[in-house]
């Protein structure tokens, strides 16, 4: 079976930039019918282009999740090429217009993380964990025992 044509990757990438990402339709059924009689749609626009083999909806929404993952993962490659510390050659990556397109319909985030969001958790670290713990504690004095301790002693008579 021969590849899908660049023709009609195209056709695929325009149809997805006017109809949104297929394969995460809106909620609800309405969403649902609307996504599948989209897929019907582009499915018989793309099998109409014969660049390329025709294939079913399924076939087609294996190409455009293929497509949508390869398009993500080059462009994590990328960007972690360019927030690296250096130290090696510059990465001659780069994404094609398609794959920008491609990206811009799934969203960058979907291949850098989301961005300028701060982590949740204490704000100086364990030290301030430490200070916190030490100050909820009373203070032993050294050689007594703990009140676990005290429980399981055993008088001797």
């Amino acid at each position: 079976m021969q590849r899908t044509s660049p023709s009609q990757f195209e056709v695929m990438v325009d149809f997805m930039e006017r109809n949104g990402d297929l394969n995460k339709p809106a909620d609800g059924p309405h969403g649902r019918l609307r996504a599948i009689n989209k897929w019907e749609e582009l499915t018989n626009a793309l099998n109409l282009d014969t660049t390329g083999n025709a294939k079913p909806v399924e076939k087609w929404k294996k190409v455009w999740s293929d497509l949508k993952n390869n398009t993500k993962r080059k462009a994590a490659k990328i960007h972690r090429a360019a927030s690296g510390t250096g130290g090696g050659p510059a990465s001659a990556l780069t994404l094609t217009d398609l794959e920008q397109r491609v990206l811009s319909i799934i969203g960058i985030q979907a291949a850098t993380g989301l961005i300028n969001v701060e982590e949740v958790g204490l704000d100086d670290g364990p030290s301030q964990l430490a200070a916190v713990a030490s100050e909820s504690l009373p203070p032993e004095a050294e050689g007594s025992p703990t009140p676990i301790q005290q429980d399981v002693q055993i008088e001797s008579s």
